[in-house]
């Protein structure tokens, strides 16, 4: 039987090559995939994304409509298609409590997946089987919720460990706070910092040994500027000595009115990775990398030669989440906006901090719904998380459909790397 001239096209197009930074056209919408969970929501943003095995791109992220906020996890097949196989139509919106939101996903084997997020100020963790349906062996019928006493908690980070067991990280009040579950989701221990973390979390990682990474915004100092602030506490929530000034360092990017750190990932070589932005001036917003040596100083092979680079990609750019190529070069994905609209933005670095021609010509692409359509536009996009598979980038946010328009979704894009 002769084989459709339509799958002869796809299947072309699904092992051509995609140069660097380049949309893969295999891939939904010109690169772009969508998950919309229905009119009248007020916001849908993915907050974190994984790809499995099978090239199924899982993403997590949360709902609104009427100031109720709700769990929501898509599936898109590899084509970027929604995967109906998934909860029967790619979707799944879950109930926990009155205020949900979802902010970290991890794989567990045979499609099975585990969300972290939080639920009416508690830890909230969530399993789901492959289908998309709640797995009844975690839990109590796939739900997990821990009260802590340090505060209102959000799991930011999760870590699956050898032995099936999972911890958990976040923030609890102003503590920065771990959850050890067995492989049932049973509450083994829950270990909160000693100390306040000095500003405001916005991200976490988890390390093996139960320590956990974070980082912020600091405190504002004399002059009124807020300086990127990054915190290391060991498994028994202590400052880790040997990082920075009892466990923490304050890093202000040069004639910066302001700043912030998004995101943190700890390098096998013992170096780590902020990400964020620096405001101004003249108010604009550069989209700001640091690396630090393992005693918290800034490393002075990267970036500008002083530890950091900043970069504008418009008026205002930012980086939201970080991944790190075998080669050590390292790829940003956040949000650029200026005279056009708010777009996804992905970026690449050399392993030195300085942005890598070769992707797309210039180190950086902004990506808007409608990006080569006379038809379609978007006055919104923007990207929270990045996930690299085989020779693809994969990134996850939201996404505003139509200028002036409402209809919000999730938004999963694709590229060459």
């Amino acid at each position: 039987m002769p084989v459709p001239l339509h799958a002869l096209l796809a299947a072309t197009l699904a092992l051509a090559p995609v140069p660097a930074g380049g949309l893969d056209a295999s891939f939904g919408d010109r690169g772009k995939a969508y998950a919309d969970f229905g009119a009248g929501r007020d916001t849908e943003i993915a907050a974190d994304l994984a790809v499995t095995g099978k090239g199924q791109v899982l993403a997590v992220g949360t709902v609104e409509t009427g100031g109720v906020s709700r769990w929501a996890v898509a599936r898109w097949r590899r084509n970027g298609a929604l995967d109906h196989g998934f909860s029967g139509n790619g979707r799944a919106v879950t109930a926990i409590g009155d205020s949900d939101a979802a902010h970290t996903v991890e794989l567990r084997g045979s499609g099975r997946s585990l969300v972290g997020g939080t639920s009416d100020g508690r830890f909230a963790l969530v399993a789901y089987r492959a289908d998309g349906t709640l797995d009844p062996g975690w839990g109590t019928d796939g739900v997990v919720t821990t009260d802590l006493p340090a505060g209102a908690a959000t799991v930011l980070d999760l870590l699956l460990l050898d032995d099936g067991s999972v911890l958990a990280g976040g923030i609890a009040g102003d503590r920065l706070a771990v959850a050890h579950y067995g492989a049932d989701g049973e509450l083994v221990d829950v270990v909160t910092s000693a100390h306040p973390f000095a500003g405001t979390v916005n991200g976490v990682e988890v390390q093996p040994d139960g320590s956990l990474l974070a980082t912020g915004v600091g405190v504002t100092d004399d002059d009124g500027v807020r300086g990127v602030r990054t915190e290391w506490v060991d498994a028994a929530g202590l400052p880790e000595p040997g990082f920075g000034t009892a466990g923490g360092v304050t890093t202000y990017a040069a004639d910066s009115e302001g700043n912030l750190g998004n995101v943190v990932r700890h390098q096998p070589d013992g170096t780590v990775l902020v990400g964020g932005s620096a405001y101004g001036p003249g108010d604009y917003r550069y989209q700001m990398l640091l690396r630090y040596l393992p005693d918290g100083s800034l490393d002075p092979s990267f970036g500008r030669g002083d530890g950091y680079t900043d970069d504008l990609f418009d008026y205002y750019s930012q980086a939201d989440d970080l991944a790190v190529q075998d080669d050590v070069r390292i790829v940003a994905v956040g949000w650029a906006a200026g005279e056009d609209p708010h777009r996804v933005a992905v970026s690449r670095y050399t392993a030195a901090g300085v942005l890598d021609a070769s992707f797309n010509g210039k180190g950086y692409r902004t990506i808007a719904y409608g990006e080569g359509s006379p038809t379609v536009a978007s006055s919104w996009s923007e990207g929270r998380a990045v996930a690299l598979a085989g020779d693809r980038i994969y990134a996850v946010g939201g996404v505003r459909f139509g200028v002036g328009k409402h209809d919000v979704a999730f938004v999963g894009v694709r590229l060459g790397r």
